[in-house]
């Protein structure tokens, strides 16, 4: 297959291939490709985000219930969580 990138793009993976942060050009072409995906996700998430809001189906907190949902899932994510 072949990559046809911009002279810009192609200096800079040659140059990051120089500076040892890709083994080859395959290597940084896979990351880009990574980085585009996940990209894809965060928009996706985002949009599904917009719709939930859109559609009220959201719930709001004030201060105190932020912090206490914050210390939940800290909570959760620390192993501290004890289920009821």
């Amino acid at each position: 297959m072949s990559h046809e990138l911009s002279p810009e793009n192609e200096q800079f993976i040659a140059d990051g291939v120089a500076a040892g942060m890709f083994a080859g050009r395959g290597e940084a072409l896979d990351e880009a490709v990574r980085l585009l995906r996940l990209r894809e996700n965060v928009v996706a998430y985002v949009d599904e985000g917009v719709r939930q809001l859109r559609a009220g189906e959201c719930t709001t907190h004030d201060e105190a219930g932020l912090t206490a949902l914050f210390n939940d899932l800290e909570a959760k994510l620390t192993g501290r969580y004890e289920s009821p």
